[in-house]
């Protein structure tokens, strides 16, 4: 029987490593100035323009209840799908790829309590906390998110939203 191995990208945000499937992840790139507009949810920080397509900026520190810290240029945003919304996740790091088969997976006991956390895994010198994308994001989030894009690429105003 195969083993079917997963590969999972890797980040750290407040020495805590997090990871998601590396399918969900079209690239990673340095931190650049956010442009605060329109009002989301509380981890919303505003969007960012790439090559002319516009992108939301979530901070997962926020999302998962970490300590907050203001952007650095040394920070990395990563571009990623949720399965229903393209978007930059703020990293302090991102460390690697690691490719994982089931039996290397210790399942989260209660994801809803835990940030929709749907595996961990015990690497060498760390635990890593993989997440679901779909999961973690609020669908009414997405919904309101969806909208300020929207809005943006439309050329309305929704800074006093």
């Amino acid at each position: 029987m195969d083993v079917i191995k997963r590969k999972y990208f890797v980040f750290v945000i407040h020495e805590k490593y997090f990871a998601i499937e590396l399918d969900k992840v079209d690239r990673v790139f340095m931190s650049q100035e956010i442009t605060k507009v329109g009002k989301g949810p509380e981890y919303y920080e505003g969007i960012i323009n790439i090559h002319g397509s516009v992108y939301p900026v979530l901070n997962f520190r926020k999302l998962c209840g970490l300590p907050e810290k203001d952007l650095d240029l040394n920070d990395k945003f990563i571009l990623c799908d949720t399965g229903f919304l393209r978007c930059i996740i703020i990293a302090d790091e991102c460390l690697e790829i690691i490719s994982l088969d089931d039996s290397e997976l210790l399942k989260s006991a209660d994801s809803a309590k835990a940030f929709e956390i749907v595996n961990i895994v015990s690497l060498k010198n760390y635990v890593v906390l993989i997440y679901d994308l779909q999961k973690i994001i609020d669908q009414k989030d997405i919904l309101s998110i969806t909208q300020i894009v929207e809005s943006i690429k439309k050329g309305s105003d929704v800074a006093s939203n």
